[in-house]
């Protein structure tokens, strides 16, 4: 059965828990996509999983009511968060309500997977950025038995997900406060699976976490018991640079319905690019700051019940979205991505990417060597008019 068109399919995962049989699993299609597969001889045809999906139902947006440029005034919180620590003070402050956090973070095996943190010590696997999309497993339903025990549920996910969420508990509990990203597009954990897989033989041992930032600075990193054992720099990696240049994600995420300035959740953040461009912005921006957009009037009270451990400066959503693109669309699909999709089913991530790698080094070596020609041609003909003159 053909829940969704497979183009449109997030990955998002709500087919998988509202199914009353359990006949979903999801599994990595042939472009390494995590989508739902259905057994045929378990499914009763209620059609619950396509009444559900959030590619066939309409999504309800607000506009943002305020937007903030802010940081956690937690030192700790700020140092190790990747950009101001936002959603470290919002978690914390869900913990000591008596209440559960949900966002992403890595098993043992390195495996992205969303989880239920109920102390402070669970909280530090949600730190630091993701670039890839963690599997949801029995996350909604989880957060609705708690929702449902009356305990209040914080949930930290990609757009999709906290939507996904928002249909399978009700998106009017108020007891949940629905925080999504701005989110740039999500590749495949197993993408990263074949990277580290391919890495692992010239390491001096396997690796056992991974990190994709240090501050304002994109460095793939994986560690052993704390220490580096691989690190490469966005211009040289082969994840990192085609991640940023939208050539990995899944196919939904080039049409994707969230990448708009009016969002699905009560509060979105992210890092604020470009703040302080046309209005100065007076403070330091060199450890990060998060940009915290309130959508609804539940997400506005939250901020504020977390304002004495935040700095925040209201600011203006236009100057939001010249700064962060999927503001305001989606990444377009490019000929880079086309190639590496046809590539990836034959040659697998890591052979694809090096050749996606390779071209764009090439182009921008001629781009370069043409450059330079144009430099020196305009440099003689200003000594030519000169000598003229």
């Amino acid at each position: 059965m053909i829940i969704c068109e497979a183009e449109k399919c997030s990955g998002c995962s709500l087919c998988y828990n509202v199914c009353p049989t359990r006949c979903i699993e999801m599994k990595y299609d042939v472009n390494g996509a995590l989508s739902p597969v259905v057994d045929e001889s378990v499914c009763i045809r209620c059609m619950v999983c396509r009444d559900s999906c959030i590619a066939n139902n309409k999504i309800s947006f607000s506009p943002p009511i305020k937007l903030f440029a802010g940081w956690s005034l937690i030192k700790d919180d700020r140092k190790s968060s990747s950009s101001g620590g936002a959603a470290s003070v919002f978690s914390s402050k869900m913990i000591e309500k008596g209440g559960y956090v949900f966002g992403a973070g890595f098993s043992d095996h390195l495996q992205l997977k969303h989880y239920c943190a109920g102390t402070p010590e669970q909280l530090k696997g949600f730190k630091g950025s993701k670039y890839f999309q963690s599997y949801i497993g029995d996350a909604y339903t989880l957060a609705a038995k708690h929702l449902h025990d009356g305990k209040p549920v914080l949930f930290v996910g990609s757009p999709c997900q906290v939507w996904a969420l928002r249909r399978f508990v009700g998106s009017e509990d108020e007891n949940l406060v629905a925080v999504d990203f701005v989110c740039h597009g999500v590749p495949s954990q197993k993408y990263i699976d074949e990277y580290i897989e391919y890495l692992t033989p010239s390491l001096p041992s396997p690796p056992d976490s991974i990190s994709f930032r240090v501050s304002q600075h994109y460095i793939f990193q994986l560690f052993k018991e704390g220490k580096t054992v691989f690190s490469n720099s966005y211009e040289d990696d082969i994840f990192l640079n085609g991640f940023f240049c939208g050539v990995y994600h899944r196919d939904s995420c080039y049409r994707c319905p969230f990448a708009q300035k009016n969002r699905a959740s009560d509060i979105t953040i992210g890092d604020f690019w470009g703040l302080g461009k046309n209005v100065a912005f007076q403070h330091d921006q060199a450890d990060g700051v998060s940009l915290i957009m309130a959508n609804t009037t539940k997400g506005l009270s939250y901020i504020e019940s977390c304002a004495d451990r935040l700095f925040l400066e209201q600011r203006s959503v236009e100057e939001a979205v010249q700064g962060n693109s999927q503001l305001s669309g989606p990444v377009p699909v490019s000929k880079a991505r086309i190639a590496f999709k046809n590539n990836y089913k034959k040659k697998g991530f890591v052979r694809s990417a090096q050749c996606y790698l390779n071209r764009k080094k090439r182009a921008n070596a001629r781009s370069d060597r043409i450059s330079a020609v144009k430099r020196f041609i305009k440099h003689c003909l200003s000594i030519g008019e000169k000598t003229f003159l």
